[in-house]
């Protein structure tokens, strides 16, 4: 008998709701990622969405969304092997408006 975990994908990807799936869960991982990492701009950044393999991830402050630039490369890193099924290829760190 399968297990959810190895139906879920394929029912996902029979209906086409895979991408929307897997964007939602790596906006979850790299709020976490965020929280863990960067504690003290956590309230300042909020991933907001993942489009073309490319994750926006908007700061409300000028200093946190220099802070979390910096960090780019390790968040990828940490979601690469959080979530190989969803390549995210870059993390683009805007000014929130």
């Amino acid at each position: 008998m399968d297990r959810a975990f190895s139906i879920l994908p394929k029912v996902l990807n029979h209906r086409g709701l895979a991408d929307a799936a897997y964007s939602g869960l790596i906006l979850q991982r790299a709020s976490a990622w965020i929280r863990e990492q960067l504690p003290d701009y956590a309230a300042s950044l909020h991933p907001s969405q993942l489009k073309d393999g490319v994750l926006m991830i908007e700061g409300s402050h000028s200093i946190a969304v220099a802070e979390c630039s910096q960090h780019c490369q390790d968040l990828l890193a940490h979601l690469a092997s959080a979530v190989p099924e969803a390549p995210v290829r870059s993390v683009r760190v805007v000014r929130a408006r």
